[in-house]
This record gives structure tokens, C-alpha cells and sequence, in this order.
């Protein structure tokens, strides 16, 4: 097969299930075998999870440094992958796709010495913090919510502060809010949990929220009412 891109690529995003098409997906393992990448995006891939691991198991890439995946992809394939490619230092869970089941809690099984950056949902990151270990300079937690479809209903701050609890040394913590567009769904969002005893001890702490253009009376501004998710963050 002809191959299209030159070898000395590096950055490569997949945002479409037709490289992973019958009749695509030749050239798409070509090129993550033959190109230098430093930087793999994968997302609405469509992929199942068990294509997910066979996927990251065919992947050798020993100058990647940053790596985005579907959520659909699984824990311990994900896991896998990450502590073959050691050089990793940002790595992204995307929204698209379905969640995979959880992994059980377990003994983390290596160190990934160089990451220190990891963005996602808070239920897809909190599952992957079981079953490795970041080191303790480990930077930038993000948490992301798919921006039209929250955690409908549900406390999310718990998850987040479970997250937290595995990065002792955290520095900085993002939180990017989703778009709410109900009073009851907003009251779920933002309440915090008051048995919860956990502290943060992270300096940096971002919240983002929609675009001003985007707020009506149908849409609600999550960030003014998080006050109470301040009692977490004494240091900040």
C-alpha cells in the first residue's frame, strides 16, 4: 500500500470512525506503525472496547508525549499502553463513545514518570487512577463534563474530590462546567456533599464555564453557584 504521509510526522488526530473502516484501517495501522508521532489524538472513532485494546496493543510508539483517547476504550488496555509509552506526559479521555465498566480497586501496577497532565471526565479519570500511579510532581488534573449532556441529575464534586484524594500534590485543578439548562438539574450539579471531609490542598484551581454569548434564562452559569465547593480548597 502507497503510504500517503510522509515519515517524518508527528502530530496525528483521528476524529472519524472511517479510519477505522474495513477498508481504511490497513493504512491507519500503517501509519501509527511507520510515523515518529509525538502527539495521537483518537476520538469518535467508534471503536468497541475490545477494538480499543487491540488497537493500543499494536501501537509502538516510543516518542509520544501526548495521547487522546475515546472513553470507550478499556482501563487496563489504556493502562497497558501508558506504561509502554513512558515518554506520555498529557493524556485526554474524550466524551465521545460509551464508558466502559469500571475496574476494581487494585494494587497500582507502575509508576508513569513523565505524566502530568490528565484531562477527562471525572467517572472515566477516577477508574484509571486505580489502576496506575502518577508521580508526585504529577501538575494539571482537568475535569471536563460533555457540555450538553451532564451527569443528569447527580453530584459530581465527590467523584472529582475521589480523583483528588490519588494526586496528594496536586498543583492545579480545572473544572470546565457543562451547559445546565434546569433549575433541579443545576441544585444535583453544584451540591456539595456534606459528609464529605476531604481536602484539597492544591493552590490553582480554574473554573470554566460556557461562553457569556450562550447564557439565557434557559441556560444556567454553574460556576456562581459552586461556592460551596470552596470548603475543599482551603489553600487556594
Amino acid at each position: 500500500m502507497t503510504q500517503l504521509f510522509p515519515s517524518t510526522l508527528t502530530s496525528l488526530n483521528i476524529s472519524s470512525p472511517m479510519f477505522f473502516f474495513p477498508h481504511s484501517i490497513r493504512f491507519t495501522l500503517s501509519v501509527l506503525r511507520s510515523a515518529p508521532l509525538a502527539v495521537l489524538r483518537l476520538n469518535n472513532t467508534g471503536l468497541s472496547p475490545l477494538q480499543w485494546a487491540v488497537l493500543l496493543g499494536k501501537v509502538n510508539l516510543p516518542s509520544l508525549v501526548e495521547l487522546e483517547v475515546d472513553q470507550t476504550c478499556l482501563y487496563d488496555a489504556l493502562a497497558t499502553c501508558l506504561i509502554a509509552h513512558q515518554a506520555i506526559s498529557k493524556l485526554t479521555i474524550s466524551h465521545c463513545g460509551f464508558p466502559t465498566m469500571s475496574v476494581e480497586d487494585i494494587t497500582p501496577r507502575s509508576v508513569l514518570h513523565s505524566l502530568r497532565k490528565l484531562a477527562g471526565p471525572a467517572t472515566r479519570i477516577l477508574p484509571l487512577l486505580k489502576v496506575i500511579t502518577l508521580p508526585s510532581d504529577f501538575q494539571c488534573l482537568y475535569i471536563t463534563f460533555h457540555p450538553y449532556h451532564p451527569e443528569r441529575n447527580q453530584n459530581v464534586f465527590s467523584n472529582i474530590l475521589s480523583c483528588a484524594e490519588y494526586l496528594p500534590r496536586l498543583s492545579h485543578l480545572e473544572i470546565s462546567m457543562p451547559m445546565i439548562t434546569s433549575a433541579d438539574e443545576l441544585a444535583a450539579f453544584v451540591t456539595f456533599p456534606i459528609t464529605d471531609k476531604h481536602i484539597i490542598p492544591v493552590r490553582d484551581l480554574t473554573f470554566r464555564g460556557i461562553h457569556p454569548i450562550l447564557s439565557t434564562p434557559d441556560v444556567f452559569d454553574a460556576i456562581g453557584h459552586c461556592g460551596p465547593w470552596l470548603r475543599a480548597f482551603p489553600n487556594v
